[in-house]
């Protein structure tokens, strides 16, 4: 840059060269954590159809009986919630600042209760023509 300080042509340079760095960081790891959320997210729904694919099977038997779910005990290293509420399956895990869950609805004819972490079974329950499965740990 003629007729300017090779001072300041040189801090220019740099400041732009600065500037330049960190919008490519900010961006790279705005990146990072999307693709980390949607993998997470991901994970608990396959988990979430995987108990769903269980309480099922435990119905389709029409008789008490107890089955130990078949899901891994962490996420990404982190331990996730099982909820069972009426006719609604609820996984929900802790990523970064904000909780993702995922919900699935059950159609059965039985009540669906309890919360727990993995390891758990889901247990059917038969009083007259009440059927009550239950998530326990």
């Amino acid at each position: 840059m003629k007729g300017v300080s090779p001072l300041l042509s040189y801090s220019t340079l740099l400041a732009v060269g600065f500037i330049a760095v960190a919008l490519i960081l900010f961006t790279v790891s705005d990146f990072a954590d999307d693709i980390g959320k949607r993998f997470t997210k991901a994970q608990i729904d396959f988990v979430a159809e995987s108990i769903k694919t269980d309480i099922l099977k435990l119905y389709a038997l029409r008789s008490e009986g107890k089955i130990l779910l078949s899901v891994p005990e962490n996420i990404g290293n982190k331990k996730y919630m099982i909820e069972l509420n009426q006719n609604e399956l609820k996984v929900s895990i802790g990523f970064k600042n904000e909780i993702i869950e995922v919900k699935k609805q059950v159609k059965i004819n039985a009540t669906l209760n309890g919360s727990s972490y993995p390891p758990a079974s889901i247990e059917m329950k038969r009083y007259l023509d009440n059927i009550s499965i239950s998530l326990v740990a």
